[in-house]
């Protein structure tokens, strides 16, 4: 039989890695801040349809920021 991996999903990790994309971080650095790696974070968006689509709103929002900060700046 083989042995179980720990599952590193939670909110904590989660909402670490939403703020982090949300601010304009990369996925890759937004999943190091978590403590997981990139290819957990796209197993992550694969396994859990609401992640992905709460990542697909934070990099939304990150673009209309920069998009905004351009357009003042």
């Amino acid at each position: 039989m083989r042995p179980s991996i720990p599952n590193k999903y939670s909110e904590e990790r989660v909402s670490t890695i939403l703020l982090r994309i949300r601010y304009g971080c990369s996925q890759r650095k937004a999943a190091e801040y978590a403590g997981v790696s990139e290819r957990t974070l796209h197993f992550w968006r694969k396994r859990y349809p609401q992640f992905d689509a709460a990542v697909r709103e934070a990099v939304e929002h990150a673009a209309v920021e920069l998009r905004t900060s351009l357009e003042e700046g």
